[in-house]
């Protein structure tokens, strides 16, 4: 899985995968080390990636996503998010929330 390069859209892409990851009510840690380690490595703010572990460690609420963002780049938020469903093997919950994602973002 890799999230683009721009910070700002990859951001918009982190907060939209931790909402995927907790459909199933938790997040496995093959999902937590895909999102931590991609928002790091796309440059994003120490300050987001905080927020990011405290809603993967469910010790604050998951941040919202912008879907108007995410509609600019439709495909490819669908792509990273059914990669992201399938990391933990627990497709059907997660399944389910990328369906929900691609209605929202117009499909």
């Amino acid at each position: 899985m890799t999230i683009p390069s721009d910070p700002l859209f990859a951001v918009e892409v982190l907060r939209v995968l931790v909402q995927i990851a907790f459909a199933n009510d938790e997040i496995s840690p093959a999902e937590s080390v895909a999102i931590l380690g991609q928002a790091r490595a796309r440059g994003v703010s120490a300050a987001e990636v905080g927020r990011l572990e405290a809603a993967l460690a469910g010790k604050g609420p998951p941040p919202a996503p912008d879907l108007g963002m995410l509609r600019l780049h439709r495909e490819e938020v669908l792509t990273l998010a059914r990669e992201l469903a399938a990391l933990d093997g627990q497709d059907e919950p997660e399944g389910q929330m990328v369906m929900l994602l691609e209605e929202l973002l117009g499909g």
